[in-house]
């Protein structure tokens, strides 16, 4: 279960360095990182070098385990208020770095914890659907 596999790689080189920081700011080893998440130590490096990309679940539990906000290792940008999609008709070209901005930025605003595990179990049920 992983993140979309069309995200550019430097948001995952992005999310791994940010993911290394956080561990060795609060002392805690690979080993441990990789026990909150239930997985090996040698899948956790490769979330942190970025030669694996790392679903939003385990994003999600870090978070949780941590203390701190989605935008602590997520690259969002600082915007005023979500932007709406432009229309289709209009052929306007939206980058995948942009939706995903957008995206992140409205997640980190839902502040109920129940919804947000409803938005992440629909976003991947709709992945999986459409292999």
């Amino acid at each position: 279960m992983q993140i979309d596999d069309n995200l550019p790689s430097e948001v995952y080189r992005y999310i791994g360095s940010r993911l290394r920081q956080i561990r060795v700011d609060r002392g805690l080893t690979q080993t441990g990182a990789a026990a909150v998440l239930g997985v090996s130590p040698q899948q956790y490096q490769k979330y942190e070098d970025a030669s694996s990309k790392i679903s939003l679940v385990h994003i999600y539990t870090l978070v949780e385990h941590y203390g701190i906000s989605l935008d602590a290792i997520l690259p969002v940008r600082e915007t005023p208020s979500p932007q709406p999609a432009p229309p289709a008709d209009q052929g306007d070209v939206v980058s995948d770095t942009d939706l995903v901005a957008r995206l992140v930025t409205s997640f980190v605003a839902i502040s109920d914890r129940r919804l947000r595990q409803s938005i992440v179990e629909i976003v991947e049920a709709a992945r999986y659907s459409s292999r």
